[in-house]
């Protein structure tokens, strides 16, 4: 055993020490205890007072207290190259620079030239902490995303190895991000794209998103109400909007340079689209389907421009069934009800409530018909090629077509039957067919007759303005009966004339019709007579009168939709209008 001297002057300090402690040296390693145990074989220093604290003898060991101002602060505590390691325990919670943790133990890195706090021991890097990092180097935007590495000097959490970066709790992974794509997968370890999150239950969703008034769910697979409509299992993505704010559930922009629609749906086993509305309110008239087309230039040649449009395309052999480019229903119950329902509203001289055409394949065939429409100058409620015809369902002979006539002008007709008396009778004409008819010199009154008595001389018409006289000729006095027509010019597009211009197809402008479609009488601009506008003639207000949701034919809100009572708009709203 090695042997030690105590200096004079601090025998007495030395002889209390050992009076408190049993302090043994042996070459190689030093112990102090309070049972006079001999030092761990392993240790240079073995300090130990037992398990407890509270004795005279229970002592820890106090490494030296300094104040570092920063993590490369060599003057509070000199330091050399031969000083690696040295440890201190720094005082001074605002020391600044890299790796700098407050108060804590700090040992001199040499080759970091700076002092590590002890919980950073990546020799000399910078651990993630519980209560957060400061001072820490943002990596630079990377030059390849996915495949530049981080550079010496920049932080990151993650691994510089081929290994997955995996999140748990529980003891459970949660969380995986792929070291091969850099996938990121919550709810599996297999993820298939940047993204991929699995709800491991069989209900719920997978991904939640929400805010103060509105939730959406991607991968939802809890049963969802639909209303009178029945239940779905669940959808890839579904929105509900619990609040009365009157928050959309889903909105879908495409906008700039976007060559695509804004919405896309397509399905290859049933339908396409599917919209439903419960309305169980009469103040206001939702729609299933709103469509509108706001252009604010002009079309540069001639473009179709529909608010909603509808095609069908059949490519299978034979005929089981019908195609149809657009099915409206609908179903009144004990209210009005109309299937379709057309309006048109223009400054020009076209325009129809509705139009209709229909093709052979070659095609060679064409029908073609405006109905509620106003062409070239001309009125009709139905105009197009081909007759105007009637079916009848006959029991005896089947299901026959009668056909109207036609004529070059537009005339009204009228019957009746008269008796002569002493050969002679007269006939006042209605006088709604007064107030209806042009009748003078120009326009005289048409009258046809037709005598059942084989005696009569024949008969002579004198015309009048509000009526016509029968006299029999030769002075006869048959007192037979006469069947009567009469033909009369309505005022109804008086000043048309004979054989009018007729309108080619709709797609046909005018500037581009042939001249050989060209009629010799050109109505356009001439004054024609048509009949004042309903309310006008009877004097109600159309605001009033017209169902919600209907375009305002005039008034002071001409041409805007009738949105609730008293309520107009350009368009219908985004919400629901309030009372």
């Amino acid at each position: 055993m090695k042997k030690y001297f105590l200096p004079k002057s601090n025998t007495l300090l030395y002889l209390s020490f050992f009076s408190v402690l049993s302090f043994s040296i042996k070459a190689q390693n030093v112990g102090i205890n309070a049972t006079g145990a001999t030092p761990n074989s392993s240790a240079m220093l073995d300090l130990n007072t037992g398990n407890t604290f509270t004795s005279p003898n229970g002592k820890g060991l106090m490494i030296p207290n300094v104040s570092l101002t920063t993590t490369t602060d060599n003057t509070t505590v000199p330091v050399a190259a031969a000083q690696n390691s040295i440890l201190v325990y720094n005082t001074n919670a605002a020391i600044t620079g890299t790796g700098s943790a407050g108060t804590g133990y700090y040992y001199w890195n040499n080759s970091a030239a700076r002092w590590v706090n002890l919980i950073d021991n990546m020799a000399p890097g910078s651990p993630w902490m519980l209560l957060g990092n400061t001072s820490i180097s943002t990596p630079a935007v990377p030059g390849t995303y996915g495949t530049s590495t981080f550079g010496v000097a920049e932080n990151f959490l993650g691994t510089t190895d081929a290994n997955d970066v995996v999140f748990g709790t529980n003891n459970i992974e949660r969380m995986r991000i792929m070291q091969t794509t850099g996938f990121v997968g919550i709810g599996t370890a297999a993820p298939a794209s940047r993204l991929h999150v699995r709800n491991l239950s069989a209900n719920g969703a997978a991904v939640q998103g929400s805010m103060t008034n509105v939730t959406g769910y991607l991968g939802y697979t809890n049963n969802i109400a639909l209303g009178a409509f029945g239940t779905v299992p669940g959808a890839s993505v579904f929105s509900a909007d619990p609040t009365s704010n009157g928050y959309p559930s889903l909105v879908v922009m495409s906008t700039g340079t976007a060559n695509y629609a804004a919405t896309i749906s397509y399905s290859d086993i049933w339908i396409g689209g599917y919209f439903g509305v419960d309305n169980a309110q009469a103040g206001f008239s939702p729609s299933a389907i709103y469509g509108q087309v706001n252009h604010t230039v002009a079309a540069s040649g001639v473009v179709l421009r529909p608010a909603v449009q509808g095609y069908h395309n059949n490519t299978s052999a034979g005929n089981p069934a019908y195609s149809n480019g657009m099915l409206a229903v609908a179903i009144g119950n004990a209210q009005d009800c109309f299937g379709v329902w057309g309006y048109a509203q223009t400054s020009s001289g076209t325009r129809a409530g509705g139009y209709f055409e229909a093709y052979n394949n070659t095609p060679t065939l064409q029908a073609y018909a405006y109905v509620g429409s106003s062409v070239g100058g001309t009125n009709r409620k139905i105009l197009g090629t081909n007759s105007v015809s009637e079916i009848v369902p006959t029991k005896n002979h089947g299901r026959i077509i009668l056909t109207c006539p036609e004529s070059p002008e537009y005339w009204y007709q009228d019957y009746g039957t008269v008796k002569l008396v002493n050969g002679k009778a007269h006939v006042d004409l209605e006088s709604t067919i007064l107030e209806i008819c042009v009748i003078d010199q120009n326009n005289p009154i048409k009258v046809f007759t037709t005598v059942d008595d084989e005696n009569c001389k024949g008969l002579a018409i004198k015309k009048g303005l509000t009526g016509f006289d029968i006299v029999e000729m030769g002075g006869g006095i048959s007192n037979c009966t006469v069947d009567y027509q009469i033909i009369l010019r309505p005022k109804t597009g008086y000043g048309e004339g004979r054989f009018p211009q007729a309108p080619g197809p709709a797609w046909l402008k005018p500037e581009f019709e042939p001249q050989s479609a060209k009629a010799k009488n050109q109505t356009l601009g001439r004054d024609i007579f048509y009949w004042p506008a309903d309310w006008t003639v009877y004097g109600y207000d159309v605001e009033k009168v017209i169902p919600i949701g209907m375009v305002v034919p005039a008034g002071p809100h001409a041409g805007k939709i009738k949105i609730a009572d008293g309520v107009f708009a350009d368009k219908m709203p985004t919400s629901k209008p309030q009372p």
